[in-house]
């Protein structure tokens, strides 16, 4: 049998170096040691964005959605997950990429006015609040135990419609601040899909419909930087 021929005889579950019972298992003693802080991020969270709706202040928003991509770093990615997943270190330098570049973003804004569809704002606010609150039911909705929730800024799923909502919200087209989300939807969604788990069209979709928010409404009404 050739090499091909041998390589294609094989499966993605094949190369999967876990069970999905041994995956949610180590999900829910992770999280169940850390769900205060999670809870704590959700709190500050809402409280930066009811700042920035009054104030216009919007630097504690980019602040603390960096550090939903960055806090899975040594939390999971590494503490966790590389116990399991020898690609594990390169997710992780993934997410605290996308950290990086979105302070990098706030630091360096677009000049002028964002110009954002009401539709498209709609969408934005509907996509931070399934990252917020709606996630955590996931589990649940998927047969799974519920401690094994994904809780924002502990597992990496939530973060990616967190920053696209916020994108959403401000108008940020920049290509490449959405390129590791989308690297990571196809990521998340193939691991997902290769353990049989029934959500694993979630991300992709969210992606889907912040994409189309994002660069194919029209745009009307604008927010200053």
């Amino acid at each position: 049998m050739s090499f091909w021929e041998t390589l294609q005889s094989y499966e993605l579950a094949d190369f999967l170096m876990f069970s999905p019972a041994v995956y949610f298992r180590m999900v829910e003693a992770y999280v169940g040691s850390w769900w205060p802080l999670a809870l704590a991020f959700v709190l500050g969270f809402s409280g930066t964005l009811w700042l920035w709706y009054q104030k216009g202040q919007d630097l504690p928003v980019w602040g603390l959605l960096a550090a939903a991509s960055v806090m899975p770093v040594p939390l999971f990615f590494l503490g966790r997950y590389a116990e399991i997943m020898t690609a594990a270190p390169a997710f992780a330098t993934l997410f605290a990429l996308q950290g990086a570049l979105l302070l990098i973003a706030r630091a360096h804004p677009v000049k002028g006015p964002a110009h954002v569809s009401p539709i498209g704002a709609w969408g934005g606010a509907a996509l931070m609040i399934v990252a917020l609150v709606l996630y955590p039911v996931v589990a649940m909705l998927a047969g799974r135990a519920p401690a094994a929730f994904e809780a924002v800024a502990l597992m990496p799923d939530p973060a990616v419609p967190l920053t696209l909502g916020w994108f959403l919200l401000v108008g940020e087209r920049r290509l490449l601040l959405w390129v590791i989300p989308f690297l990571w939807v196809v990521i998340s969604a193939g691991i997902l899909h290769t353990m049989g788990e029934p959500d694993y069209w979630l991300l992709p979709v969210l992606f889907l419909l912040a994409a189309v928010g994002a660069f194919l409404l029209p745009r009307s009404g604008a927010i200053k930087n």
